[in-house]
């Protein structure tokens, strides 16, 4: 689904509003691994995955890469520190599959909502999702044991599955990827009944 459909599903777009959006949005292709955003980098560009996975990650003081978030089909990825106070932060989005990204300059579509303020209620939708997803993704990590939070990983992105390697899923979920590995078989296994 394109970038402009999901906005309208949003809220009705006029066909003025549709034809300046595809004038600033391009449609790109990316192969898996593709570094999109790096350190140090002020880009205002957001991208909305039409296809493919992303994720966004970072390197902690000890060199260890953490996964912060996935990024799916129908779902939009930036760098909010970088988009909104244009401060360089420490964070990577990467491709982890072949993917077919919407890309549009934050500054062109703030222009844009200028001109047609529909635009505003999709920015308003689109940042209230970013934050319950994110509350929620804080509350995930703070109440639930190891087992719990992997569990429920899987109810929250049945998408990703196999898709991922499994040393970024470990990451995202504070784990080692023995641990998890472990994790994993144990929970494969069928629990034997005691007759």
């Amino acid at each position: 689904m394109d970038l402009v459909t999901i906005l309208e599903k949003i809220t009705p777009l006029t066909q003025s509003c549709k034809n300046a959006l595809n004038g600033i949005i391009k449609l790109e292709y990316f192969d898996a691994n593709t570094i999109l955003t790096e350190p140090c980098n002020t880009s205002d560009t957001v991208y909305f995955l039409n296809s493919g996975i992303a994720r966004v990650y970072y390197h902690t003081d000890t060199d260890t890469t953490v996964t912060a978030r996935f990024i799916c089909e129908g779902e939009f990825a930036a760098i909010a520190m970088t988009l909104f106070l244009r401060s360089p932060s420490n964070d990577y989005i990467e491709t982890l599959e072949y993917c077919q990204i919407s890309t549009v300059q934050f500054g062109d579509f703030q222009k844009l909502s200028l001109l047609f303020p529909e635009l505003n209620t999709c920015l308003f939708c689109i940042y209230q999702e970013y934050l319950i997803r994110y509350e929620k993704e804080l509350r995930f990590f703070r109440c639930h044991n190891n087992e719990t939070r992997y569990n429920r990983f899987l109810e929250i992105h049945p998408r990703l599955g196999n898709r991922v390697k499994l040393k970024h899923v470990a990451s995202f979920l504070g784990m080692t990827q023995q641990h998890l590995s472990r994790l994993r078989n144990r929970l494969s296994k069928p629990t034997k009944k005691i007759i």
